[in-house]
């Protein structure tokens, strides 16, 4: 039977996780002082949170959530990346995995309840962001619309060039005559 204090350490770390719609795990090996500031600031100012886990809590509560295959993970220093949105927090791992080469190393993932591997995960960061498939998606929508505008606009256009050059031409020709 787990102490008091242990759970409520993992009613505290249920508590967090269960907010986040996306959740990375990554290994914080050998990261230490102004490293591990800098980690904590990315992740705050991309909209996400980064927090230690004990390993031991950690499995805990993936067990309570059906979250199977995240125990090999849990190996050494361990955070979690909590964020609202999957891709942007694959993104942010990824990009933390790469500027502090293997002092932050992504581990796993979940994202709505189903558990997806380092692979995985990196593999989700290459997709665009909602917001970019929201900006194409409007732009494919408007698209009809700025093809008409310009059919209709394109003979009036076209008119209005040829009495420009029609009225060029006439001052032209009125100048060479005076």
């Amino acid at each position: 039977m787990p102490s008091e204090l242990k759970q409520m350490q993992v009613a505290e770390l249920e508590k967090r996780i269960g907010s986040a719609s996306s959740l990375v795990i990554v290994g914080l090996a050998g990261l230490k002082g102004q490293a591990s500031l800098d980690v904590r600031r990315r992740a705050r100012e991309n909209g996400a949170k980064l927090f230690l886990m004990k390993n031991n809590l950690a499995s805990l509560v993936f067990a309570k959530k059906g979250w199977t295959g995240l125990e090999k993970s849990l190996e050494g220093p361990t955070a979690v990346l909590l964020g609202k949105d999957a891709v942007a927090t694959a993104k942010l791992a990824r990009d933390l995995a790469k500027d502090f080469k293997e002092k932050v190393i992504v581990r796993a993932g979940v994202y709505d309840g189903a558990v997806y591997s380092a692979e995985q995960v990196l593999q989700l960061a290459t997709m665009p962001s909602r917001e970019e498939l929201f900006a194409k998606f409007l732009g494919m929508l408007c698209a009809p619309a700025n093809g008409l505008l310009s059919t209709v606009h394109s003979p009036v256009g076209n008119l209005l060039n040829i009495l420009e050059q029609m009225r060029e031409s006439k001052s032209e020709s009125e100048s060479k005559a005076a």
